[in-house]
């Protein structure tokens, strides 16, 4: 929307259900990127920055954990993890605010990174992500985001993987899972998939003469 939203939005328990939602790569491109671009954006003159948030969720004995971060970003950003910033790419040193513009221009994006970062205040349960993507200029052409975040953990701290239940309720598909894994549905095993909005646990969805297929994700 090119609005300042400050800094409250970083924090932990920042309340973010009223916004949009969405898959990577999220960006508004004319050129090949190495992945395909999932949600559009539009962006035009005085959208100067984008936020996003993402929800991680870590097992309590893992919170000494690395993170280890690929992006394809155009043109710069600042990650923050529970409001505390984790990393940045693209950006000038010092305080970063709304209309901070990026340190580089990027034509293409691409992947980068691997990056292994050392978290000093992850917390057991859910984390939380929140990224300020940064345009160079406000007459900037393009934006593009997405990133991969994964924790380094030894097999004895790592999660079991969500199971995902299914059963028939009468005419409709009854789908029971352990939050927080969040539900994912696609018309093919090769995607794109896309968030199941169920308001609560268990899904029942209304069964059609369509195949469909689900999964879980953290």
């Amino acid at each position: 929307r090119g609005v300042d939203l400050g800094t409250g939005w970083r924090a932990r328990l920042f309340n973010d259900a009223g916004w949009a939602q969405g898959a990577p790569l999220f960006a508004y491109e004319s050129a090949a990127l190495p992945e395909p671009i999932r949600t559009p954006l539009v962006t035009n003159q005085n959208k100067f920055t984008f936020y996003f948030r993402k929800a991680l969720t870590l097992p309590g004995d893992a919170t000494n954990a690395l993170l280890r971060l690929r992006t394809v970003l155009d043109d710069g950003a600042v990650f923050h993890l529970n409001g505390a910033e984790l990393f940045r790419w693209g950006m000038p040193p010092g305080n970063v605010s709304f209309s901070t513009p990026a340190a580089r221009t990027v034509d293409n994006a691409v992947y980068e990174g691997p990056f292994i970062l050392t978290p000093t205040n992850l917390v057991p349960g859910t984390n939380a992500l929140a990224v300020e993507v940064h345009q160079v200029n406000a007459t900037s052409s393009d934006v593009v985001f997405g990133a991969s975040i994964e924790a380094l953990v030894l097999p004895s701290q790592a999660l079991p993987p969500p199971r995902l239940n299914a059963s028939r309720n009468g005419t409709d598909l009854r789908l029971d899972w352990q939050p927080p894994a969040r539900l994912e549905t696609a018309s093919s095993p090769a995607g794109p998939w896309s968030q199941v909005e169920a308001p609560s646990v268990p899904a029942v969805l209304p069964m059609t003469n369509r195949s469909a297929f689900y999964r879980l994700r953290r």
